[in-house]
């Protein structure tokens, strides 16, 4: 029972690709910036599933008067060893090549905490909830497989129904996100330093499409804590928490004399990048971001 509860949260984890936000996705990748764009969407499509499986699982299990615990220990181990646990022995091992994000670590072993009360809650304690599903002598496998095989097929059509979002869709949208106030601080800084304004903005929209204000609302304060870290709509490395316009005054800095109009064609660039975000997608996000602001896009 506990490892169907697991491969069934992994087949939905993997339409789903809630990964967000431990890693950056293409721009294409329209489903991801819309469970990201807002906490509560992030937490449902997070642990919403697993509240369900361990329901449905203890369910089950109480009715037929089977021990809880190996179901909930079983889904618990193999969900979170193939999702949090893993991703964080990933950055608690030693790498020669990068320091290790302690609070990134704290995050998912807080995840896997999160994990086990989701599935243990249900399981244990849901004595009256149970009262809602139905008799599993007469229609449980009929009901519940029906419930269940609607409620995925219905979201795989809407999310393969979804209109498809374009890159100048896109940086409209994250235009108004951001805001004038710092998109004019940033081309203003830019043109002031010698760089390319295009390029810069170009960078902040691709930066702020991975890390939405309420995400970085939360590494400021985490900061307050362990203060080295990204912060800023710029995401700068810096050793203590930076607001917005820090971050593009840093950022406008340390890109002076590298981002020349006309930079695609500098064969510096990519290396630049590569060395502010090391992400294999945020070269090609800010390129395909920086063809279409040379367009005039918006203007």
């Amino acid at each position: 029972m506990g490892l169907g509860g697991a491969l069934l949260l992994g087949s939905i984890y993997r339409r789903i690709q809630s990964s967000w936000p431990t890693s950056y996705v293409s721009l294409s990748d329209y489903a991801a910036y819309q469970k990201a764009s807002l906490p509560y969407r992030y937490l449902l499509f997070r642990y919403g599933p697993v509240v369900l499986v361990g329901f449905f699982g203890g369910t089950l299990i109480r009715e037929q008067a089977w021990p809880t615990w190996p179901f909930v220990l079983a889904a618990f181990v193999v969900h979170t060893g193939t999702t949090s646990l893993r991703a964080a022995w990933r950055e608690i091992r030693p790498r020669w090549y990068r320091d290790r994000h302690v609070p990134l670590i704290i995050g998912h072993l807080v995840s896997v905490l999160v994990v086990f009360a989701a599935l243990a809650g249900p399981a244990y304690f849901g004595d009256r909830a149970s009262a809602l599903a139905p008799d599993l002598a007469e229609v449980r496998n009929g009901v519940w497989a029906g419930l269940i095989g609607s409620a995925l097929t219905f979201t795989l059509i809407r999310m393969m129904r979804a209109p498809e979002r374009t890159v100048q869709g896109l940086i409209v949208a994250q235009r108004q996100r951001i805001g004038d106030e710092l998109r004019w601080h940033l081309r203003d800084q830019a043109e002031a330093s010698g760089l390319d304004p295009d390029l810069m903005e170009a960078v902040m929209i691709a930066e702020a499409l991975q890390r939405p204000r309420w995400f970085r609302v939360l590494e400021r304060i985490k900061g307050l804590v362990f203060r080295k870290g990204t912060y800023g709509i710029m995401q700068v490395q810096s050793d203590r928490p930076l607001s917005d316009r820090e971050s593009i005054d840093i950022a406008v800095s340390r890109f002076s004399g590298v981002f020349q109009p006309g930079g695609l064609s500098d064969s510096s660039f990519y290396e630049r990048l590569a060395e502010y975000n090391p992400s294999d997608e945020f070269a090609s996000v800010v390129e395909e971001v920086y063809i279409e602001l040379r367009g005039g896009i918006g203007e």
